[in-house]
């Protein structure tokens, strides 16, 4: 298929010799802090619908003496209400988040390229060129949103039948649920953290590939001893989109904040 790039690279190569001037300061293709606390804050939410549930749904049942199978009679309707819960919530909410990730990264990109070429490629940019990687990001993300109440139940109930056989008391299992409570926030918080990372990283790579673009500039987040060694190895060097460095291209790993800028300067010599 026949790219941006391709396109108008006669007419991009004159227009790179004719801008004259400083040199533009690299604009990075980073995360969106708005729709990361967007995020964070909405998954904290399911997470508090987890612990909801407990509070009104387990914690008065158990002690009483409800006849055989009452646990597994209990999970099952638990496990009832956080699939309803979850399928109501789950795709609305990662469409939101990829879809808003999506127009900041054709945002970025085109200011970054802007900048560097003086010109608008905006209007070339096609959306079906990254339909299929927005769809598998949904897709990621509505199964990751799904497994923080489907976790929690499975840990919950864990901890209710240890309670059962060892007699613990219900104080004890209430310390118990609480800490459940925290852990799961705090996973609610990396996944946010994590795949915004990973959705930035995915579509980056997508929209530069689909216009032509065949090299990046590694950049890290440059804060410090935040940044893994390996990525502040990478700083500042250019890299195949078809050949990764060691360690995966920038936001792959979990965690990483790195970005990977486009890089016009090999695709526009002859």
């Amino acid at each position: 298929m026949t790219t941006i790039i391709q396109i108008l690279k006669p007419q991009l190569q004159q227009i790179k010799k004719r801008k004259k001037g400083r040199k533009a300061k690299p604009k990075a293709v980073k995360v969106n802090r708005r729709v990361e606390l967007f995020y964070t804050r909405q998954l904290l939410e399911v997470s508090k619908f987890c612990q909801e549930q407990t509070k009104d749904f387990v914690l008065p049942t158990v002690g009483q003496n409800i006849g055989d199978g009452w646990v597994t009679d209990l999970f099952a309707a638990l496990r009832e209400k956080m699939i309803k819960y979850t399928i109501e919530v789950s795709r609305p909410l990662a469409a939101k988040v990829v879809m808003d990730t999506s127009k900041e990264v054709d945002k970025q990109i085109a200011s970054h390229t802007k900048s560097i070429l003086g010109v608008d490629l905006t209007p070339f940019y096609r959306g079906a060129d990254i339909q299929d990687e927005i769809d598998n990001q949904v897709a990621a993300n509505v199964a990751l949103i799904k497994s923080i109440p489907s976790q929690y139940t499975d840990k919950l109930e864990a901890l209710v039948m240890n309670a059962l056989q060892t007699g613990q008391t219900n104080d004890e299992l209430a310390q118990e649920i609480k800490k459940l409570g925290h852990s799961t926030d705090n996973r609610a918080r990396l996944i946010a953290r994590d795949q915004m990372g990973k959705i930035n990283s995915s579509i980056n790579k997508r929209r530069q590939t689909s216009m032509g673009v065949e090299t990046y500039d590694y950049l890290t987040a440059n804060d410090g001893d935040r940044v893994r060694p390996l990525c502040r190895s990478h700083h500042g060097k250019t890299f195949r989109w078809d050949t990764p460095p060691k360690g995966g291209h920038p936001g792959e790993k979990i965690g990483c904040r790195c970005t990977a800028l486009p890089n016009y300067e090999d695709i526009l010599i002859d």
